[in-house]
């Protein structure tokens, strides 16, 4: 197929889809980087590839193949310098999230500082990642390419995360606060026995109250006194590392 107008109807709508309100409704999500793009094709969920130019060495099948126009691209496209391709790619299965550890976002808005928590927890062994429904979307285009491709290989999940953590708590899950409190242990020096969910919130608001009273434990990362905070991108990292490392 070939569209070279940006006002076809298909490209309209494909164009909506920058909305999360009508992502959520039609399940379908924007994907816009080559190396995500190839591993969307092997993962089966790429409905239609836009692309003008040569095309591309992929395996097509079941992919509606769309040639285009620059000007559609940049329609549809999020980026400033619009590449070559784009597609349009179904929302991933929701999976159970069953592991020894887990990470939880509260109220967390910067989709960047999630990519780089998702990248971390897939990369220190976590078993997947929960997302308050106050956080960011998942399928928002600047957490998509922080996450450099742990997307499709980290169960992400949203939730009303207070009701999440009350499951797992029956479950036998310990609940670690990444948060400073009067009896905060220093990360370095807390092991966690048994299944746990860390938990981090904003930079600016911290924990919830309602989250906050279902931790068991609080933990803090030392640091020096000319920084006030650490991005919650890196303090996420380091705490995972130290949960996982072994002595």
């Amino acid at each position: 197929m070939k569209i070279t107008s940006a006002t076809n109807n298909l490209i309209k709508y494909f164009s909506r889809l920058q909305d999360k309100k009508v992502r959520d409704e039609e399940q379908l999500f924007i994907l816009e980087d080559e190396d995500l793009i190839k591993i969307a094709m092997k993962k089966n969920i790429v409905k239609s590839y836009l692309f003008y130019g040569d095309l591309p060495d992929y395996d097509y099948t079941n992919v509606d193949m769309i040639e285009v126009t620059p000007e559609i691209i940049r329609k549809i496209s999020f980026l400033t310098t619009p590449r070559k391709s784009l597609c349009i790619c179904h929302y991933l299965k929701n999976q159970d999230i069953i592991g020894s550890s887990i990470v939880a976002l509260d109220g967390i808005q910067d989709p960047g500082n999630g990519g780089t928590i998702a990248r971390s927890a897939l990369a220190f062994n976590f078993s997947g990642l929960l997302i308050s429904n106050n956080s960011f979307d998942q399928y928002n285009d600047k957490f998509i390419r922080a996450t450099k491709g742990s997307l499709f290989d980290l169960p992400i999940v949203r939730v009303d995360l207070a009701s999440a953590i009350k499951d797992y708590m029956k479950l036998g899950y310990r609940i670690v606060a990444a948060e400073i409190t009067p009896n905060a242990v220093m990360i370095k020096k807390y092991k966690p026995i048994g299944k746990y969910i860390l938990v981090l919130g904003s930079e600016g608001q911290g924990l919830s109250k309602e989250i906050r009273d279902l931790c068991d434990v609080s933990v803090y990362i030392p640091q020096s006194n000319l920084v006030e905070s650490l991005n919650v991108g890196v303090a996420a990292s380091i705490c995972m590392y130290e949960l996982t490392r072994g002595d």
